[in-house]
């Protein structure tokens, strides 16, 4: 997510920070919200890479303008074929199936579950 930052320190930390607060994810969620658990395989064949993404890329960011909001993510792994088959991938805040999606379209379900809309952008780079 930070990849070909600044080589100056002050800089490095003003992009961090506006790649943090700007981009996909960007969100305010409703108040009615009280928290998000993200369930999903270690592993990410099957069907689990869109929900490793959304984790990775869109999650920082929501928590970055949400910060009362707690956020867990569980990554399951399966010891036997028939547990694998009943790991659910699912955005628990209301339901939905995130299993073979691609992160975008997961983070397009969560803004249309949460009733989220989007956060100013905070932070500019001095460029």
């Amino acid at each position: 997510m930070f990849k070909s930052l600044p080589k100056s320190k002050l800089s490095r930390h003003v992009d961090r920070l506006n790649l943090l607060s700007s981009g996909p994810g960007s969100v305010k969620v409703s108040a009615n919200v009280k928290s998000i658990e993200l369930i999903f395989k270690q592993r990410t064949p099957k069907g689990h890479m869109g929900p490793r993404r959304f984790w990775r890329e869109n999650l920082p960011r929501i928590q970055f303008h949400n910060p009362a909001l707690p956020i867990q993510v569980v990554r399951v792994e399966p010891t036997t074929p028939e547990e694998a088959q009943k790991i659910p991938a699912l955005l628990k805040t209301r339901s939905a199936k995130i299993k073979y999606l691609l992160n975008s379209d997961i983070l397009t379900k969560f803004i249309k579950l949460t009733d989220a809309t989007p956060a100013q952008e905070i932070i500019h780079s001095p460029n």
